[in-house]
């Protein structure tokens, strides 16, 4: 019982945790970038990956039922979304390069999580 409540509580810290992320990944996306002052601190090629690591992370831990492939074709399309918005707002810019990055961080965490389920398979069958 407790192995379940504990995965049930956990999927739902990586729900809020998801959630929050969305936020405040469109808050910073569609704000002026001389008033955002982390934009100064990381590549934004390299943020914009992160990003959608994490994002990509915490979808794939908070909905595991719903994680596959079409969940990477909707977090890439949100990245498009983003994206085109920006296209709209006259102080950001429309960049098929973020875009790029953006779908590499969601790539890079499927790789790693394929990589780590193949191990902990591997593991079980082995018994330890």
């Amino acid at each position: 019982m407790n192995i379940i409540w504990r995965a049930l509580v956990s999927r739902k810290l990586y729900r809020v945790g998801l959630a929050v992320f969305l936020l405040l990944t469109i808050y910073l996306m569609f704000n002026r970038p001389d008033q955002v002052h982390l934009a100064s601190l990381i590549n934004d090629k390299a943020a914009h990956a992160l990003t959608f690591f994490i994002l990509t992370l915490l979808f794939s831990r908070g909905f595991p039922d719903y994680y596959g492939y079409w969940a990477l074709v909707g977090l890439a399309l949100f990245g498009l979304f983003i994206e085109g918005i920006q296209f709209l707002i006259p102080w950001r810019s429309f960049s098929v390069a973020d875009w790029a990055a953006d779908i590499a961080g969601i790539i890079l965490y499927h790789i790693l999580h394929e990589i780590r389920v193949r191990f902990v398979t591997v593991r079980r069958n082995r018994g330890e």
